[in-house]
């Protein structure tokens, strides 16, 4: 099995972005997103009433204690996806490194 590219130019990286920009980067449906912000698994905050945004810091956190990658039939976290992602975020901390 291959592990999904990453699209690290995706909107939801640069800024904080709204359920639907979080749905497309993980290609879930919008309201797999919002049952993750509900179940307190994503990390999210509101504007008003009905509109939520996501950090891309709760993005990169979520995507390390979440993400999963079947090998073997057995699940195994993969929290270099969580790093690569952090990286392209922010590029000057990773240089940095």
């Amino acid at each position: 099995m291959t592990v999904p590219e990453i699209q690290l130019d995706h909107p939801a990286l640069k800024r904080a972005a709204s359920v639907r920009e979080v749905a497309d980067f993980l290609n879930v449906n919008s309201q797999f997103v919002e049952r993750q912000i509900h179940s307190g698994r994503l990390k999210a905050f509101k504007l008003s009433r009905k509109v939520l945004r996501i950090l891309p810091t709760d993005l990169v956190d979520y995507l390390g204690k979440h993400t999963t990658v079947p090998t073997n039939g057995e699940p195994v976290n993969v929290p270099v996806m969580a790093v690569l992602v952090r990286a392209a975020a922010a590029p000057e901390e990773a240089a940095a490194s």
